[in-house]
């Protein structure tokens, strides 16, 4: 069987969240050490190797030895890296993790505002979407899905009033424009018009995810 070395951002930063996670639901567990220990080597190894100075981001896939495979491409690579090292950080309480937490927070809140000031929000160039291209004219649903709850989770953590008043932001972004009322079907949409708000033409403005739809209702639960 072939297997493949490469590292994706992804995947390392969701492994990072899921052993911290273990190790604070399971304080007296016997193997809670080797998940602390497996977290933080794939986290370690994501702070030598993964943040691209130049972008301001985390790149999306390195080898195994941390050479760049592939650059910034996508804002959600930055997405779990502040989520798991929130998460990382409450079992250690090692401040490297919330440094790095600050530092990609910092960046994609600039990024979104410059977006946004640009009057394109939604733009692949000013916003890296891996996998998929967003139109433009549209706003995707999956940024203010999982940082709403990335930043209230970090915000609620770490003590920080800005990052919280992000996540309730935007909260009210999916709950009052990717979620469209009785007279579209109670239906939640994956794109709306980046400078309104509003629905967008099909077929654009009438894809719905519903694995998207159960997964962001729960951030907002959680959130709420």
């Amino acid at each position: 069987m072939i297997q493949g070395t490469d590292k994706w951002t992804w995947s390392q930063f969701r492994f990072v969240w899921v052993f911290a996670k273990l190790a604070q639901e399971y304080p007296q567990h016997q193997d809670r050490k080797l998940w602390i220990e497996a977290a933080t080597r794939a986290a370690d190894f994501m702070i030598n190797h993964g943040w691209s100075q130049a972008d301001q981001g985390w790149v999306l896939v390195r080898s195994q030895d941390g050479e760049v495979v592939r650059g910034y491409e996508s804002i959600y690579c930055d997405a779990f890296a502040i989520y798991s090292l929130t998460q990382l950080w409450l079992v250690t309480q090692e401040s490297k993790y919330t440094t790095w937490v600050h530092t990609t927070a910092k960046a994609v809140l600039k990024r979104l505002d410059d977006a946004k000031k640009a009057g394109v929000y939604g733009y692949s160039d000013l916003i890296p979407h891996f996998p998929y291209e967003i139109p433009k004219g549209a706003k995707p649903h999956g940024v203010p899905m999982i940082f709403s709850q990335v930043f209230w989770e970090a915000g609620v953590h770490l003590c920080n009033k800005t990052y919280q008043a992000t996540a309730l932001a935007m909260q009210n972004e999916v709950m009052e424009e990717f979620l469209q009322g009785p007279e579209s079907g109670n239906l939640q949409v994956e794109r709306v018009n980046s400078l309104t708000g509003k629905p967008l033409e099909g077929p654009q403005g009438t894809a719905v995810v519903p694995g998207h739809v159960i997964e962001d209702m729960w951030f907002q639960i959680e959130i709420a």
